[in-house]
């Protein structure tokens, strides 16, 4: 199995002395969907702001094996939309920015529009879009850039139960064509069902770094244990 992006003695502490991780090292390969879990406070949101590049480590590296050439694509946790451009034109950018030219862009973004259930919002400007679509209009975006690495932080939030399920379930076919997902969150039982790997961090801490078959093995309750076992 062929490494896609390896963290190695990865540590970050903030300029006010706050350490957010503490020495993480993994590998993940290519046709995995991971989910990244652990409580709030953790140090998810800065382990993925460093797997993206947005942010330094103070020690330790992140290395991205990519074939194509092709860069992380990736769904903040926060608000990424241009609000002057229509729906469409929000996802044709991200077409644009992964190598599509003009006309397969079109085509390219109006399929990712579909997968997110915004085929009937492609002219709206985002403005006018629910916080739940305004959501899937970023991660049709992240979709159109055709990346083989595809990291979303908490992308089911302001997402009804359906919407989270039919997102969850794209995200899995994308990892089964061959690229690495990588999902934070914490809808468990969506991880659960459609996750094959487990990384738990708590308090800065790699905590577990499996598969999830072999976590669920060990657990009386599924992924929810994680959180009393490790406090």
């Amino acid at each position: 199995m062929k490494y896609a992006l390896s963290v190695e003695h990865v540590s970050k502490t903030y300029s006010n002395g706050k350490k957010a991780l503490e020495d993480l090292n993994f590998d993940l390969s290519y046709g995995q969907l991971v989910g990244l879990i652990g409580p709030n406070g953790a140090g998810k949101s800065t382990l993925i702001h460093i797997m993206v590049g947005v942010l330094a480590p103070t020690k330790g590296q992140v290395t991205l094996h990519v074939d194509n050439g092709r860069n992380i694509a990736w769904v903040s946790q926060f608000s990424s939309i241009d609000w002057y451009l229509s729906a469409l034109d929000n996802v044709r950018l991200g077409a644009r920015l992964g190598g599509y030219g003009f006309n397969e862009a079109e085509i390219i973004s109006k399929e990712c529009l579909s997968k997110v259930g915004l085929q009937h919002k492609m002219k709206d400007n985002p403005e006018s879009l629910s916080g739940g679509e305004q959501r899937r209009l970023q991660v049709a975006r992240a979709f159109a850039q055709n990346s083989k690495v595809l990291i979303l932080d908490e992308p089911t939030t302001g997402l009804d139960p359906v919407a989270s399920d039919n997102l969850m379930k794209e995200l899995r076919g994308i990892a089964d064509s061959g690229c690495l997902v990588i999902v934070s969150g914490h809808d468990l039982s969506l991880m659960e069902t459609l996750a094959d790997h487990i990384l738990f961090v708590s308090g800065g801490q790699l905590k577990i770094n499996d598969e999830k078959t072999n976590v669920m093995n060990k657990t009386n309750n599924g992924l929810k244990d994680l959180y009393s076992i490790h406090k």
